[in-house]
């Protein structure tokens, strides 16, 4: 590979930025502050519907693979992402 990415890579590649973003910013306890309040609502409500759809209480955790098996994004690229902040 020569390092170079074509379009659609890095669609992908900020794809799983923000989801990764999303699933970080969405675990956190505290309330965000206006500028980055959009983001942490929509992440609550990413891990809402994925705690629905597994039949899990409304405050209980989201594992990463369950993050990705909903999203199908792929699991080591999401804890690479995490793991970069």
């Amino acid at each position: 590979m020569t390092g170079k990415r074509n379009a659609g890579e890095d669609n992908k590649v900020k794809l799983l930025q923000r989801a990764a973003q999303s699933f970080v910013i969405a675990g956190r306890a505290a309330t965000a502050a206006a500028p980055g309040e959009a983001a942490f609502t929509a992440g609550k409500r990413l891990l809402q519907r994925i705690r629905t759809q597994l039949r899990k209480p409304a405050r209980a955790y989201v594992s990463v693979a369950e993050f990705c098996a909903y999203t199908s994004l792929p699991e080591a690229e999401v804890a690479a992402a995490l793991n970069r902040r």
